[in-house]
């Protein structure tokens, strides 16, 4: 029963993330990065740069995106 419940809150926040104006052209970043095995920190890059044109802060974003392209760098790096 719990983990319908989870089961249930990730549709609830993916359709909700969906619904978001800045997320309508297509798919929404949480199934593209699902679709493409993808990380956290590959999400968050796709996440943002995917919505920084649409939403009220676009310098934000961007930025948001380099730290996390920032993080995924070190990581090869560092194999």
């Amino acid at each position: 029963m719990e983990t319908e419940s989870k089961v249930v809150a990730v549709e609830q926040r993916e359709n909700a993330e969906w619904g978001a104006s800045h997320y309508q052209d297509g798919i929404g970043p949480s199934q593209y990065a699902e679709t493409n095995d993808m990380g956290y920190a590959e999400f968050n890059i796709i996440k943002y740069v995917t919505r920084y044109k649409r939403k009220g802060t676009p310098l934000r974003d961007l930025q948001k995106a380099r730290d996390y392209l920032d993080i995924l760098i070190s990581r090869v790096r560092a194999t």
